[in-house]
């Protein structure tokens, strides 16, 4: 038996319709027609092979579909699983019936105003879809408007179930998370995009304290116009951190409280305008550590940051050489000192020598200023 094959078929009919169009002959006309009507039964009745696949089969393959992590799916575009929505009736069944497919979504508005409705709708749609589903979402917004704090609504209603969300929203927005209970959030980035900022400790009516009643939230990064006076997180749980944009200050602020941290990345930019009222740090159980520095050479509060740090379990250290102060070899000689220590980085180096580092520390690992050092190193594998 010939095997049928969908698309010459459909070509086949094209031609056909052009032949019907020229001819005038009815006999020839009615073989044509008999011809065109015998095609399009076959293409109707043939059965895709990939429609034949199990339902379960089916579902894995669209929830494949949907970009890794840390990405998430956009609620329309290439990206989106309403496309599947739009092939045929089958797969629009399936991907109805597979709420992991709904699970995890983006929302990036820029500005607030073109936030319109139908989006705020379709993420109720989004969020219904889903089930019992833990949840993955990303909201990022730089304006206030009604429409956006009815969508962080949307999103309240289903706070059980949140467990990895990326909130770059306007503070009063943030602080609509204050009061709601979250309990399987494991992993958090958070940062307001728009408030009346405040450098260093606000007017306590200022202040408020989200996340609180997330029990199991562990991994956090701080993004955007952070400031941990203004928006305390439950740091004693906290285990992972990843901070960009701080100040020194605020950074000894935070260790004051994060008894439990075991993986630390710090990048600062900028120091404290005023001077930092440096304070006995408590032992932080920390076994990889990343200080940064992306800036000019820092002042004293920062190099004072480094030398408070009491990290008796640190094995791992990536730091900017400018935060070892004026004599690097000292402080490293006196970090080393607990033992543990088995993996260092140097970066941006430009006050000591290789050469100098290699004399006093053979296993450490030296990158000068002007060299590429990756992102990712030995560390991540530690």
């Amino acid at each position: 038996m010939t095997e049928f094959i969908p698309a010459a078929a459909r070509a086949r009919i094209a031609q056909l319709d052009l032949e019907i169009q020229s001819l005038q002959d009815s006999d020839l006309l009615d073989g044509l027609l008999i011809e065109r009507e015998q095609a399009h039964r076959a293409l109707a009745d043939y059965k895709y092979p990939i429609l034949s696949l199990p339902t379960e089969i089916t579902s894995e393959i669209f929830v494949h579909f949907l970009p890794a992590y840390p990405q998430r799916p956009e609620l329309v575009g290439l990206l989106s699983p309403s496309l599947f929505l739009q092939v045929c009736r089958h797969w629009r069944d399936v991907a109805l019936a597979t709420p992991a497919l709904w699970s995890t979504m983006m929302l990036q508005v820029v500005g607030g105003s073109n936030f319109y409705s139908e989006e705020h709708d379709l993420l109720d749609t989004w969020l219904q879809r889903s089930g019992h589903c833990p949840l993955s979402i990303s909201f990022e917004c730089t304006q206030q408007t009604p429409l956006i704090a009815a969508s962080v609504e949307s999103i309240l209603r289903h706070a059980s179930r949140l467990q990895d969300m990326y909130l770059c929203l306007p503070f009063e927005n943030l602080k609509q998370f204050a009061t709601v209970s979250m309990p399987i959030l494991h992993r958090l980035t958070v940062g307001p995009t728009a408030f009346s900022f405040t450098f260093g400790h606000p007017d306590p009516a200022e202040a408020s304290e989200i996340f609180m009643q997330a029990p199991n939230l562990q991994a956090v990064t701080l993004s955007g116009c952070f400031n941990p006076f203004q928006t305390p997180l439950p740091w004693a749980q906290i285990t992972s951190l990843t901070a960009d944009a701080l100040f020194p200050g605020e950074a000894i602020e935070i260790f004051q409280h994060t008894t439990a941290l075991v993986k630390c990345t710090m990048t600062f930019y900028h120091d404290d305008d005023e001077p930092v009222a440096i304070r006995q740090l408590p032992p932080l159980p920390v076994r990889s550590m990343r200080l940064l520095w992306k800036d000019d050479v820092p002042r004293s509060s920062t190099v004072e940051l480094f030398k408070v740090l009491n990290l008796p379990e640190l094995e791992c250290l990536r730091v900017s050489e400018v935060v070892l102060g004026r004599d690097p070899i000292d402080s490293l000689t006196a970090l080393r000192r607990n033992g543990r220590l088995k993996l260092v980085e140097i970066v941006d180096v430009k006050q000591v020598s290789r050469e100098v580092y290699n004399t006093a520390f053979p296993d450490v690992k030296v990158f000068l200023n002007d060299e590429y050092y990756p992102e990712d190193s030995q560390m991540d594998s530690e």
